[in-house]
């Protein structure tokens, strides 16, 4: 099962429900990282597309949550964000700088995903 080609992708837990926005945020804010709709974007658009509230840290992430009717199969993605890795859950694909000031925080929020609805 592939979710994109041209990126560093891990296959996390893609058997289980999907996970919401309100998951994403509250992960990522439980790790210190609260995300915002990216401008232009709103939470009814899908993907919906989240970033970091803290201009400094919004270039190193990027979380973007499909449909709930995405949460297995190929999402049909083409990343080219080199230098980023790129980690599925279920319906939420994470992108981010694996070099970045925040990377543990943003790894154990990717795992707090993972354990949701599971």
């Amino acid at each position: 099962m592939k979710c994109c080609s041209g990126c560093s992708y891990n296959e996390v837990g893609l058997t289980a429900g999907a996970l919401t926005v309100s998951d994403v945020r509250d992960a990522f804010a439980q790790e210190g990282i609260p995300l915002r709709d990216l401008p232009g974007k709103s939470e009814a658009d899908v993907p919906s597309i989240l970033i970091p509230v803290d201009h400094a840290q919004s270039q190193a992430l990027v979380a973007s949550i499909y449909g709930p009717d995405q949460a297995t199969g190929d999402l049909g993605l083409g990343i080219a964000n080199q230098g980023f890795e790129t980690v599925r859950v279920r319906n939420v694909v994470v992108s981010f700088a694996p070099s970045g000031s925040a990377v543990q925080q943003v790894r154990a929020a990717i795992e707090s995903l993972r354990v949701r609805g599971s």
